[in-house]
């Protein structure tokens, strides 16, 4: 996102042409393509990474509950650990299927995405309740 910043400000400024000067023939016109896309994409999609990196952030959270009750447990609940595998596997191939056929619906990936990610952390919330043990208090030492 920052480079895509870089260079919006320096195309606006017409300093273009100084992001090319030291490249191939074929480096420059790819960079050119990049300058076109860049200009052509509407100013919500910069946002939408943004958007994309809340659900990751809620996701990563959910499942490292799970492993961490899995590891927790000392192999006694060691399906958990699988199925943050699995829910992460289930996450990522629907990201990609709803990209590949629904193309240009990013809005509609991204609520699909946050729906998931949702159900992740209220089955993470499920998944503590139902295994978080309180610590044990300590006794008081008259020592310190």
């Amino acid at each position: 996102m920052i480079n895509n910043l870089i260079y919006s400000i320096m195309l606006n400024n017409g300093q273009a042409a100084t992001l090319t000067a030291k490249l191939t023939d074929a480096q420059a016109a790819s960079m050119e393509t990049a300058f076109a896309q860049l200009s052509s994409t509407a100013p919500y999609m910069f946002l939408m990474g943004i958007v994309e990196r809340g659900a990751a952030v809620i996701v990563q959270i959910s499942l490292s509950v799970l492993v961490w009750f899995a590891v927790k447990e000392g192999g006694k609940k060691l399906w958990l650990y699988a199925l943050a595998i699995v829910l992460h596997l289930v996450l990522d191939m629907a990201s990609v299927v709803l990209n590949n056929y629904l193309p240009g619906a990013v809005i509609v990936t991204e609520l699909i995405i946050w729906i998931v990610a949702i159900a992740y952390a209220f089955l993470a919330r499920w998944v503590w309740k139902r295994n978080a043990r309180p610590a044990p208090l300590m006794e008081a030492n008259p020592s310190l």
